[in-house]
């Protein structure tokens, strides 16, 4: 029997977006510290949202960047943490 290799270039995928949800990240300081490891490390645009709220505020910005992550913070009583959400932009 022959093992299934499937991989993205074999199937021909792309992944446009990752989300991770982590808990207890709250602190905004904590949060614009990663934004500005992404940034120094991977040149990420970055942005912040309240998950309450419509606009959000640009961290770091690289206008030539297609390739960001979007900080969705949510301080409730049921949960408090943060998404991180990474895009492509077409």
């Amino acid at each position: 029997m022959n093992p299934n290799k499937l991989t993205f270039e074999s199937e021909n995928l792309v992944v446009h977006w990752l989300e991770f949800s982590i808990e207890g990240l709250c602190d905004l300081e904590e949060i614009q510290a990663l934004a500005d490891y992404f940034h120094k490390k991977l040149e990420l645009n970055s942005t912040f949202r309240e998950s309450d709220k419509r606009s959000s505020q640009s961290l770091f910005s690289h206008p030539e960047n297609k390739f960001n992550v979007l900080f969705v913070r949510t301080c409730l009583k049921y949960w408090s943490g943060t998404k991180l959400i990474f895009f492509t932009t077409i």
